[in-house]
């Protein structure tokens, strides 16, 4: 077996636990991580013994022992890790490691090990900065040192519930904190790509698809995260300078809110947490700057700007509504531009407004009219 902890068995006759290795038990209750065998023999046996090692380990939050330290921290487990076990089965372990109580442990866990950049491989890249592990664990790390009160802020948790919570990552969904987890480790590679083909493939979704076998789902909500908690820094960064118009800052906004969907809050905390870092400050004024930047913007686009659900927006009129409108043509090439661009900017019209899910039909008509009639 892998671990003396997962080598118990129960006699349904005798109704007692059995402990072949004679340790199990006493690990158990010491909440300590070992392996029946040498550490050394256990992982080159399989090595994906090591991921397993930290799931459980991270899971019942145990310790593990020295020696098991010591050997998972070994070029020889890295090697073996990389290439003797499929990238399926890692993924399996990383999975259940992000969907555990304690994902961002389990992610300090394997860079503590030198096994993060093993686990999410990327492609030898000249621009790739070698210590690209070493700033996507202090990222992780500021997202779950995230204070209860600023996430309470930004995902709108009421007194209540947010009373019920241990720590402000505890304030997220499991499926929330797993995917925002797995989005701060490839936060350094965001600007990276590696060439797949004949097409330039982001190294994130590289990482997520090819690495580690992921899901579409996940390529696509990582990638999402990615790019608009970028959009959310430089709108935040934005904000009070004389040359910005509010207006079109919050039709930035709304178009950023709108790409995000529901998950718009998380790129929101994502970015605070990036800011965080950048910053070179966990803790101390320069946080509290940051925070206050975040909040503010949270409570903009909610109480002022009326934009937090505008990703539900759906275009007031149709195409053909507004050929008919207007009084164009479908088939004619000209017409058919000129609707094209009245669809496309219909939705900027919609966000400007001082409630944009209540703006009206008859609010667009005559939008359109005053805008496109020649």
């Amino acid at each position: 077996r892998d671990l003396t902890i997962n080598a118990l068995f129960y006699n349904i006759n005798a109704k007692t636990v059995e402990d072949f290795t004679g340790q199990g038990m006493d690990d158990l209750r010491a909440k300590v991580v070992r392996t029946p065998l040498p550490p050394m023999q256990t992982m080159i046996d399989d090595p994906l013994r090591c991921l397993r090692a930290v799931r459980f380990a991270t899971r019942f939050d145990f310790e593990m022992v020295d020696e098991l330290k010591s050997t998972l921290s070994s070029a020889e487990v890295a090697d073996a890790l990389a290439n003797k076990v499929s990238k399926e089965r890692v993924f399996t372990e990383l999975n259940g490691m992000l969907l555990g109580p304690r994902p961002c442990d389990a992610i300090k866990h394997l860079h503590s090990f030198a096994l993060l950049s093993i686990v999410f491989a990327c492609p030898p890249l000249p621009e790739l900065r070698s210590e690209w592990a070493d700033e996507s664990i202090r990222i992780v790390k500021a997202i779950h040192a995230t204070p209860k009160n600023l996430s309470g802020a930004l995902l709108r948790i009421g007194a209540e519930d947010l009373a019920c919570k241990a720590s402000g990552f505890e304030c997220m969904s499991q499926a929330w904190r797993r995917l925002v987890v797995l989005t701060a480790v490839l936060v350094p590679l965001r600007e990276l790509s590696v060439q797949s083909g004949k097409k330039a493939l982001p190294l994130p979704e590289h990482v997520v698809r090819v690495s580690l076998k992921g899901t579409i789902k996940d390529a696509q909500e990582t990638a999402l995260l990615l790019e608009t908690s970028s959009e959310l820094k430089t709108i935040i960064e934005s904000v009070g300078k004389p040359d910005q118009e509010e207006l079109e800052l919050k039709v930035k906004a709304g178009y950023c809110i709108r790409k995000a969907g529901e998950l718009w809050r998380l790129s929101l905390l994502l970015a605070r947490c990036e800011a965080i870092v950048s910053a070179g400050t966990e803790e101390g004024q320069g946080a509290d700057s940051i925070d206050r930047k975040h909040t503010d913007l949270e409570a903009q686009i909610v109480d002022k700007w009326a934009l937090d659900e505008c990703w539900k927006l759906r275009p007031l009129l149709t195409g053909n509504e507004v050929s008919e409108i207007l009084g164009l043509d479908k088939k004619n090439k000209e017409d058919g531009i000129k609707i094209g661009t009245a669809m496309k900017e219909m939705m900027g019209f919609m966000l400007r407004q001082p409630k944009p899910m209540q703006a009206t039909r008859q609010d667009a008509v005559t939008w359109l009219k005053a805008t496109f009639s020649s």
